[in-house]
């Protein structure tokens, strides 16, 4: 009765913090201008107030009728919507109709009903009149803004739906304890898998139907292609596809087998239908498996490394609100998430394997090493150190000296990532896991030509708010326009300039000449050469250009090895500082943000304080769990040019190390768990509780 009473309990509460919690909203516009511009929509949530960092914009071409439908999930109900229409004085705009929808009901304001709601609010624009269901406007300058207030309504639940919900939740909820109580389990499993499950339902609402691009799409292609034929190949379609090697194998594989069941109930749309629209989010729901998977590991982690019931819970949630529930992972086909849950559970099992030492516990742990090598090319680097390293706290943990469970480690590794190196080899005439990232490194050589001035540049252009306020005033911080063309920063600006433009078609030219940036000259070299080698009619430039950039990026960081290593401080800096923005009811927008960096240090200043005191302290277990994340923030700074998104995997690890440090010194001032033996490593080891052992 206790586990039906305790899973009943918390399935109703799970239901309710959903409830109050989980806002989704879809708003249609129908909007036609006179002249080319972009147009915006801000929300605010919970009477937060409008910020940039809560907006979406598209694209209005002269005298085109535009039609976006725009989807984002909420904490907090949204209240009010604002629209920017456009950003050019004098233009003529047809507003309407608008339609909002959330999970509660659906309204539109069309015609008059429209012109009557957006009267009070107009700023920089005025009303010529009504035409259908069209509100005729003019903007009078280039920020012209009205907004919409939502009904109370649309923001919140009938009462009768959450009693339902909570009595519905009661009952599943009553019958997975009993489930549980049955097959031997404590009442307590129900709270991971409940509160895994109700995130990963609530990181559905992230998905929506908006474009995947880049090398998202590449995914896609290599999925489709998977699905379709059995092939890795970015000829989707082709009836005869010709293998690529240009992708990590796992997160393709995994979303072409999710495609390759909808294949069995019906066709499967052209590829093209992918890449936006409800085709779009269909795919993206794929990463929901990666989500409940990633959510079930920090739990697991986190409670094998504590001796307390509340760390577990906020692992799991803080990892939520911070990478498996960001849309910045969700709503893409980027294969960060699929990075993070996989290096999640390698680190539980290196520190599992170190815990165990059975042949079995190592194995799993190789197999894993090996899997995320194939999920993220950069971490076979990784592993050549982490490998070696594992496999020798294996050997002399304890005075233990066992060869087998180093060797099985090892060999389980190199057999999972040794067949796609000969694949590649085989159809692509090279060995790499992924060849073009290899040219990544050229890339980073070009970057050691900063100046002791650009070094101040990427500091403040790659740090947080609360680095950029208190150097303000300072040599550290730009003056004037040291960010545009002429500027002493100029060539760290690959984004918002005066010349992006003139950048971005000197990159696509192939003119590094003519290009300003960092980022556009590498891309221009690399145009550059391949298009000289296409022209000479070489069968395969893309792989060759990588090829020799690398060879050539090699020699030059080989050559100036010092200025790497300083240069490379820069770019650990950038990838230090990659924790997003989270939204947390109760706070202000900007609140939200410093929060948010204030996190990050904390998570970043923890992991860094464990790994060093278990390295000089030579604790092994505490280290196994910390060589992968640790590892990656080295290679990337190292290796790359270190793009935030890039070390975001590692993102679930530092949150742990937050959490089990703070429930170190809880335990240390005697205010912490209930106790429990500690190992040299100074973690406890739980997996008894879990039924592991």
């Amino acid at each position: 009765m206790r586990a039906v009473m305790l899973g009943g309990a918390i399935a109703a509460v799970l239901t309710g913090a959903l409830l109050l919690f989980s806002h989704t909203h879809e708003v249609s516009v129908t909007q036609t201008n006179e002249q080319f511009t972009r147009a915006e929509l801000f929300y605010s949530a919970g009477n937060a107030g409008f910020h940039a960092t809560r907006r979406m914009n598209w694209t209005q071409r002269s005298s085109d009728t535009v039609e976006p439908s725009l989807q984002f999930q909420t904490l907090r109900p949204i209240d009010r919507i604002r629209f920017d229409p456009s950003e050019q004085v004098g233009d003529q705009i047809a507003f309407g109709p608008v339609t909002i929808k959330t999970r509660w009901g659906t309204q539109t304001w069309a015609g008059e009903a429209l012109r009557e709601e957006i009267f009070p609010s107009l700023y920089q624009v005025e009303i010529d009149g009504v035409k259908g269901d069209a509100v005729m406007l003019r903007a009078t300058g280039t920020d012209p803004s009205f907004h919409l207030v939502l009904p109370h309504e649309l923001q919140w639940p009938p009462l009768i739906f959450m009693g339902a919900a909570l009595l519905g939740a009661l009952v599943v909820g009553g019958g997975l304890g009993w489930s549980l109580q049955k097959a031997g389990l404590p009442a307590w499993a129900a709270v991971p898998l409940l509160l895994c499950a109700a995130l990963t339902w609530h990181a559905s609402g992230h998905i929506t139907e908006r474009n995947i691009y880049g090398d998202g799409m590449d995914n896609v292609r290599t999925a489709y292609s998977f699905a379709d034929t059995g092939t890795l190949s970015l000829d989707a379609g082709s009836a005869q596809p010709v293998p690529s090697s240009l992708r990590e194998p796992v997160p393709p594989l995994v979303a072409g087998s999710y495609l390759w069941v909808r294949s069995l109930l019906e066709p499967l749309p052209a590829v093209g239908e992918f890449q936006n629209g409800p085709e779009a989010r269909w795919i993206k729901l794929s990463h929901l498996i990666w989500v409940a998977l990633g959510l079930l590991g920090v739990w697991y982690l986190t409670a094998m490394l504590t001796s307390t019931t509340w760390a577990p819970v906020a692992a799991t949630l803080l990892a939520y609100l911070y990478f498996f529930g960001a849309p910045e992972r969700l709503d893409t086909f980027y294969t960060e998430l699929h990075a993070g849950t996989v290096m999640v559970w390698a680190a539980a099992a290196f520190y599992r394997a170190i815990q165990r030492h059975t042949v079995g516990a190592a194995a799993a742990a190789g197999l894993l090493l090996g899997l995320l090598a194939l999920t993220k090319s950069i971490m076979l680097f990784v592993g050549l150190v982490a490998a070696p390293l594992l496999a020798l706290f294996l050997v002399t943990q304890a005075g233990n000296r066992r060869w087998m469970p180093a060797l099985a480690f090892v060999l389980v590794a190199i057999t999972v990532v040794l067949p796609w190196g000969v694949r590649n080899h085989l159809v692509a005439e090279t060995g790499n896991l992924n060849p073009r990232a290899s040219g990544v490194l050229y890339g980073r050589s070009l970057m050691n030509t900063m100046t002791a001035d650009e070094m101040k540049g990427a500091f403040y252009l790659y740090g947080p708010e609360i680095y950029q306020f208190r150097v303000a005033g300072t040599d550290w911080a730009p003056i004037d326009n040291d960010f545009e063309r002429g500027g002493r920063w100029q060539r760290l600006n690959r984004y918002h300039s005066s010349f992006a433009g003139a950048d971005m078609a000197a990159a696509q030219a192939g003119r590094p000449e003519e290009a300003i940036s960092f980022h556009r000259k590498i891309a221009a070299e690399f145009n550059r050469r391949i298009a000289e080698l296409r022209q000479a009619g070489h069968p395969t430039p893309e792989l060759t250009v990588n090829a020799t950039l690398q060879a050539q990026g090699v020699q030059d960081i080989m050559r100036y090895w010092d200025r790497h290593l300083l240069v490379s401080g820069a770019i650990f800096w950038r990838g230090f500082w990659s924790l997003p923005s989270a939204e947390l009811p109760a706070f202000s927008v900007q609140r939200q943000v410093s929060l948010g960096e204030w996190l990050n240090l904390a998570a970043g200043l923890a992991f860094w304080a464990l790994f060093l005191v278990a390295l000089l302290r030579w604790q092994p277990a505490q280290l196994a769990w910390l060589l992968l994340p640790a590892g990656m923030f080295l290679a990337y700074a190292l290796l790359t040019h270190g793009l935030p998104r890039y070390t975001s995997p590692a993102h679930p690890l530092i949150l742990i190390a937050l959490v089990v440090l703070l429930a170190q010194i809880a335990a240390a001032l005697g205010a912490g768990g209930r106790g429990g033996s500690s190992d040299k490593a100074g973690v406890v080891d739980r997996s008894d509780r879990l039924g592991l052992k």
